[in-house]
C-alpha cells in the first residue's frame, strides 16, 4: 500500500487505468476463446430437408449447432 501512496495522483490514475484496461482485455479474450467456432455443414437447405438430419443427434453428443434461415445448418 505504501507503494501506491508514493506514486502521486497522475501515476496512480495511470496505474489504475492500465489495470482496468488489462482486466477488461482478459475478460474479452476469455469470452472470445470460449465461443464455439461454427462452420457451415450444409448450405441452402429447405427447412423440410433439415429434419432428416436429426438435430437430436447433435444434442445427444453435445455438438454445438446453429440453425440459420439464410445459410442452413452450422
Amino acid at each position: 500500500m505504501e507503494f501506491l501512496k508514493n506514486l502521486g495522483t497522475k501515476k496512480l490514475i495511470t496505474f489504475i487505468t492500465a489495470a482496468v484496461v488489462l482486466f477488461i482485455s482478459i475478460i474479452v479474450l476469455i469470452f472470445s476463446i470460449s465461443k464455439p467456432n461454427l462452420v457451415p455443414m450444409y448450405t441452402f437447405l429447405a427447412s423440410e430437408d433439415i429434419s432428416p438430419l436429426s438435430l437430436q443427434d447433435f444434442q445427444a453428443v453435445s455438438i454445438p449447432y446453429s440453425l440459420e434461415s439464410n445459410n442452413g445448418l452450422r
